[in-house]
């Protein structure tokens, strides 16, 4: 049995799965699987284990970072909303992006990027605020670069 059983594609998300996690009583988690070479691989477990260890309210938490069936499966806390995207007020999108921008500054505060900040990966998380996902996916980057995407 794998680890993450019961997976779903996520409509229009590239490479985006939900499964549930069997090592977490069957909860709901968001599974990437990535098809990349050795040296990648070993870059993107040392980026997600650090990204793992920043908590903010405002950014995904990562479950796991595991190997299976020859292939890389990164695994974030669910979180049922969908993006912040189209138009909206003003003062709604300034307040998103405080919240967004508080949590790159803690993850910059740890030498972390995202390095593709969008629309379509800031969520709504069960209380409605915004969360960036994918903290750390992204290849290296620069806290500089971060600031100008």
């Amino acid at each position: 049995m794998s680890r993450f059983d019961d997976r779903h594609r996520v409509p229009d998300a590239d490479s985006l799965w939900i499964a549930s996690d069997n090592e977490r009583g069957g909860a709901q988690c968001a599974v990437r699987i990535i098809d990349t070479t050795p040296a990648r691989a070993a870059a993107l477990r040392m980026r997600i284990r650090e990204a793992s260890a920043v908590r903010h309210p405002s950014l995904a938490r990562w479950v796991t970072l595991k190997e299976e069936d020859g292939q890389l499966i990164v695994a974030r806390e669910w979180l049922p909303g969908p993006a912040f995207t189209g138009p909206m007020p003003a003062k709604d999108a300034v307040k998103i992006m405080v919240a967004v921008l508080d949590g790159l500054d803690v993850a910059h505060w740890h030498d972390l990027t995202h390095g593709r900040i969008a629309a379509e990966r800031i969520l709504r998380g069960e209380d409605n605020t915004p969360v960036l996902v994918d903290l750390g996916l992204e290849g290296q980057g620069t806290v500089a670069a971060d600031l100008r995407a």
